[in-house]
């Protein structure tokens, strides 16, 4: 600071500070304004949506390749996915369903979709009514929902043991005898499966009535004479009920769909999976191997009542018969 010397410019420029700040000197922007930026005079127009009460105008489309839905039961509840609003066996048509009466925006609910009378495809979507922008809620008469929904796969099963590339065909015979199929009293058995048609496949959910989990399952029942000597491992569970034992794994509902987009495939409808055989203290050849591929399954839902489940859809079966 001892090299400091006061400049007549240094007077000039406090000056005009001190002038600008107390109003003594005001600044004229022109008619352009500062150039700095400032609040536009073209702020668009509030996009906050707002609360309704209108019939819902439901829109299902096929996950798996986006076509409007065939199926035509569609069956609104309330948030406990009990209680019926409305709805019936022929409410959907060409894809869609506007309820009869209207429903207030934030409202939870439930809608269940059913193909058919045959129940083959099955879905429940739980949602909340949804809030509208300001613009459509005075020109719509409805409140548009849009659900994705899928149909079911056809598929082609085989069963192979570790020891041979030769499938056990339907009712064939798993030998652990040497110079059979597999030779052996401990092996690997894998179970394949192929989707059909491009553009099927499943979406799991949750049945609210009963209630179960819609599962897609692999379930193994080991039962006959002297079922209890044979053992199986590798499964994401297992009990015994009745005069039967029950082994059973869940699979990603994406390794029984197909689903193609132009040229690509982003699931290609093929899964397998692989479980160990033990048959070493089994004897005799009356006993069987029977393996499902089931979906709307649930093993908790079993286990308690000894049903797949009240909408199961078996999709593909083999049975083996097990020979010492």
């Amino acid at each position: 600071m001892g090299n400091f010397k006061l400049q007549a410019w240094h007077i000039i420029v406090v000056g005009l500070i001190f002038c600008i700040a107390t109003g003594i000197i005001v600044i004229d922007y022109g008619a352009d304004g500062p150039l700095i930026p400032g609040p536009s005079d073209d702020t668009p127009p509030s996009t906050d949506l707002v609360i309704v009460s209108k019939p819902l105008k439901f829109v299902f489309k096929h996950k798996f390749g986006g076509a409007s839905a065939t199926g035509t039961g569609g069956y609104l509840y309330e948030s406990d996915g009990v209680t019926l609003c409305e709805g019936g066996s022929s409410k959907i048509s060409s894809g869609t369903w506007t309820t009869s009466d209207g429903y207030a925006s934030d409202t939870v609910m439930v809608m269940k979709y059913v193909y058919d009378t045959t129940n083959d495809d099955i879905f429940w979507y739980p949602f909340t009514v949804p809030r509208m922008q300001p613009a459509d809620a005075e020109s719509l008469t409805t409140n548009t929902i849009t659900i994705d929904i899928f149909g079911l796969p056809t598929l082609t099963d085989t069963v192979k043991t570790s020891t041979s590339a030769t499938a056990i065909a339907d009712a064939g015979d798993w030998n652990k005898t040497a110079g059979a199929n597999p030779g052996t009293s401990i092996a690997t058995c894998t179970y394949s499966w192929f989707v059909a048609s491009d553009n099927t496949g499943y979406l799991a959910s949750k049945d609210y009535q009963y209630p179960l989990e819609l599962k897609a399952v692999i379930w193994v029942k080991v039962f006959g004479t002297n079922y209890e000597n044979v053992i199986l491992t590798g499964f994401d569970g297992a009990y015994e009920k009745g005069s039967s034992m029950y082994y059973y794994h869940v699979l990603d509902p994406t390794t029984i769909t197909k689903y193609k987009v132009g040229n690509n495939y982003i699931y290609d409808g093929a899964g397998d999976f692989t479980w160990t055989v033990d048959v070493s203290g089994y004897s005799g050849d009356a006993a069987d191997m029977q393996i499902y591929l089931e979906v709307y399954s649930d093993p908790e839902y079993h286990k308690t009542y000894g049903s797949y489940g009240p909408d199961a859809v078996e999709l593909a079966e083999q049975t083996v018969n097990l020979i010492d």
